[in-house]
């Protein structure tokens, strides 16, 4: 048999569910976990250790041991963690993307594509680079061609141009922790979208 995300969730949201103890803890917890990843901030070294320790009691009940720690304040572990398709540097407490580029010897709709969606930015920063990318995608629909019929030159030329362009993403840093002030209650993001002419 082989292992099944969905159930793996459903397992621990129902644990989460059942817990009476640690309730500050079991909060974090249910808006951490992601597959088989554990995500959390707190805003001291002491709420983190308890948390920690807390989380690590919770699964061990579920008889579901943690396998390791990564955190920002340990500086014996150096080097990056991909966590979420996201590469964190622990040492520098900085996130970036993972780009994976591959050699494409003929453009198509679909290689374009291809190379497009290997580009994973679930934090949204590349946003404007990835929408000059989609807005070249577009226009390749707009040539009324099959998915694997070869691009007119131009096009080709624009499509390796971009994604030869993508290989130096990688390098691009910012830090995890983008608020540093924590003199706040609540902090909401607003994001609006239309996809009218």
């Amino acid at each position: 048999a082989r292992a099944s995300p969905f159930v793996l969730c459903a397992v621990l949201k129902h644990h989460l569910l059942i817990q009476k103890s640690y309730e500050d803890t079991v909060d974090t917890l249910r808006n951490s976990i992601y597959i088989d990843d554990v995500v959390f901030s707190k805003k001291s070294l002491s709420e983190a250790e308890i948390t920690m320790k807390e989380t690590s009691e919770i699964f061990n009940q579920a008889l579901l041991p943690l396998k390791s720690w990564r955190t920002n304040w340990r500086k014996d572990v150096k080097g990056y963690e991909s966590i979420l398709g996201v590469n964190w540097n622990s040492e520098s407490d900085e996130i970036s993307v993972i780009y994976t580029a591959s050699t494409v010897s003929v453009f198509t709709k679909r290689t374009f594509l291809q190379g497009l969606a290997a580009l994973w930015d679930p934090t949204g920063v590349l946003t404007p680079l990835l929408t000059f990318g989609r807005r070249l995608m577009r226009k390749l629909w707009d040539l009324k061609l099959d998915w694997d019929s070869k691009l007119p030159l131009r096009d080709a030329e624009n499509c390796e141009n971009f994604l030869s362009g993508l290989v130096n993403v990688s390098e691009f840093t910012l830090p995890r922790l983008v608020i540093e002030n924590d003199d706040f209650e609540t902090i909401e993001l607003h994001g609006f979208g239309d996809a009218s002419k």
